[in-house]
């Protein structure tokens, strides 16, 4: 089974953006080595997408009713409608990703003259859903971010690798550091 981008598998696509997923050590959040359709993977083009920052607060009132603590969480997902339906893609969403984290590289568009990506560490939800409603597109993509316990650097011999082997423009390919704070970043090109 090779997952990639293939352009008959997208039915009535002429353009979308692009998530970019390469799989990492669980543990040690390596990257493991490129290699296309297996570890690297492009999801080709999403008819729509959405990737967030969800915040929970919580509030410690003392007895007087005033607050007297503020506790913020966050949840970071991506979402997505995906374009190509072929049988290596529905296998892959549906099984191959189970217990497996990745880096995402979520491709935003062409902004002010740059190209934009948001890359953090996910778990990809296992799942697929195929109908045939005329020429819509309806694979659902759904990843959730996953905590660092340390800042993490893609270095930028991976992320020429990544960008060489499956040919993408406007990659990011200077090294990317994700502080530990923000659990993701966002990168202009």
């Amino acid at each position: 089974m090779a997952i990639g981008l293939k352009q008959g598998a997208i039915p009535g696509a002429s353009d979308g953006n692009k998530i970019v997923l390469n799989e990492i050590v669980t543990s040690t959040y390596a990257l493991a080595t490129p290699s296309a359709g297996t570890t690297t993977i492009d999801l080709g083009a999403i008819a729509n997408s959405n990737v967030s920052q969800e915040p929970s607060k919580t509030e410690k009132k003392s007895e007087d009713g005033e607050v007297q603590k503020v506790s913020n969480s966050f949840t970071r997902k991506t979402t997505a409608v995906l374009m190509q339906e072929d049988a290596d893609l529905l296998n892959w969403m549906a099984h191959t990703v189970k217990t497996k984290r990745y880096i995402e590289f979520a491709y935003r568009g062409y902004i002010n003259s740059l190209y934009q990506w948001i890359v953090k560490f996910v778990e990809v939800t296992p799942q697929f859903n195929s109908q045939r409603s005329g020429d819509s597109s309806n694979l659902n993509y759904e990843s959730t971010g996953v905590k660092m316990t340390v800042a993490q650097t893609i270095t930028s011999t991976s992320l020429a690798s990544i960008s060489a082997l499956l040919t993408l423009t406007g990659f990011p390919t200077a090294a990317i550091t994700i502080a530990l704070a923000d659990q993701q970043a966002i990168v202009e090109v």
